[in-house]
């Protein structure tokens, strides 16, 4: 690319130049290190960082989300120099055992504009299973018990709910009921 510069001194045009710019200008944006984030089989409540990075030299910030409630983000906003890592929970208490999708979607800004967002796909597989010290309660939800069950108390199974013990469980009772409201 070539660029004609016609300097003006005390209101006079001057000669002239002609500027010659060679090299690529790389257009400023956020790049996550990953497409994808998979926390593959899940039992107990998770964290996993998703690195990222600024490619350009402008001014950059960004917002971010999760579009779902039980994958939660330590940020929604912030500004990038050159890399960073958001931290990715996944609260198990406000999922049942099962395979979830989610989208986290960055908004980068390069001095104060919005770019394209940005959507990285979230998998997460949750076993949902329980297993070590188990007092009395009453099921508020769907159980599957696994592993080493050291079971103390009452347990009261609501009609409409189910407890699953997986094959191969040992449960070693010291104090237990097991009632069912039919």
């Amino acid at each position: 690319i070539s660029v004609t510069i016609t300097p003006t001194i005390n209101g006079s045009a001057g000669t002239p130049i002609e500027v010659l710019v060679k090299g690529s200008y790389k257009i400023t944006t956020l790049k996550p290190q990953a497409s994808s984030v998979d926390f593959g089989m899940i039992s107990k409540p998770t964290v996993k960082y998703l690195k990222f990075s600024k490619l350009g030299i402008e001014n950059l910030s960004y917002d971010v989300s999760s579009d779902n409630s039980w994958l939660t983000l330590d940020r929604v906003s912030g500004g990038l120099v050159t890399e960073d890592s958001l931290k990715l929970f996944v609260d198990t208490k406000k999922i049942l055992a099962g395979n979830y999708t989610a989208n986290i979607t960055f908004i980068p800004k390069v001095n104060g504009n919005a770019l394209k967002p940005i959507i990285i796909p979230v998998k997460v597989g949750y076993d949902g299973s329980i297993n070590g010290d188990i007092s009395g309660h009453t099921l508020s939800q769907n159980e599957i018990w696994s592993d080493v069950i050291n079971l103390s108390g009452t347990i009261v199974i609501p009609k409409g709910f189910s407890l699953t013990i997986k094959p191969g469980t040992q449960i070693n009772i010291t104090k237990a009921n097991i009632s069912m409201q039919v």
